[in-house]
């Protein structure tokens, strides 16, 4: 609840912000960012990145009723909705979403790399977006990725275990 340096994280959010692009998607661009034009071909949106910042914009606008923060959530939520990877009653996400999609040989096999912690934070955002706005659609595509976290072809404990703890 402090107001010390607000001017800077108001800064700090417009700068974050900018980079939600009219699909919904926050996107991590290359061009004009060497650091990450050398590991990456093109732009890409970290999955666990935009679930942390989904929480903060809902954060947001409880601290200061903005609008425009639950429209920015509205509209990240819409796009991870979409992008989701549904197989049934289950959704899961890789860690990076590409300009071109998902990378093919990831979608089929969701249990050999479950990346547990990224759909932990998609889901966090994706309640974070139900909680705030009430949108049936963040609740669905929610409880979704949390089916894919319980499914046991994830193993839960032991050696075996393909979770990741953290």
């Amino acid at each position: 609840g402090s107001t010390q340096n607000g001017d800077i994280a108001q800064n700090i959010m417009e700068g974050i912000t900018r980079d939600i692009e009219n699909d919904g998607m926050w996107w991590l661009k290359t061009k004009g960012c060497p650091w990450r034009a050398e590991t990456c071909r093109q732009d890409l949106v970290d999955i666990a990145a935009s679930g942390r910042f989904m929480v903060a914009l809902a954060d947001w606008n409880r601290y200061d009723n903005d609008p425009r923060w639950l429209s920015m959530l509205d509209h990240m939520g819409l796009a991870l909705a979409r992008i989701a990877i549904q197989q049934g009653d289950q959704a899961f996400y890789n860690n990076s979403y590409l300009r071109s999609g998902w990378p093919a040989s990831r979608e089929s096999s969701p249990y050999e790399n479950p990346e547990i912690y990224v759909n932990g934070y998609a889901l966090r955002g994706l309640t974070a977006w139900y909680a705030t706005s009430g949108d049936k659609q963040a609740l669905k595509i929610a409880q979704k990725v949390a089916r894919y976290m319980q499914n046991p072809a994830l193993g839960t404990h032991g050696p075996e275990s393909k979770r990741e703890v953290g």
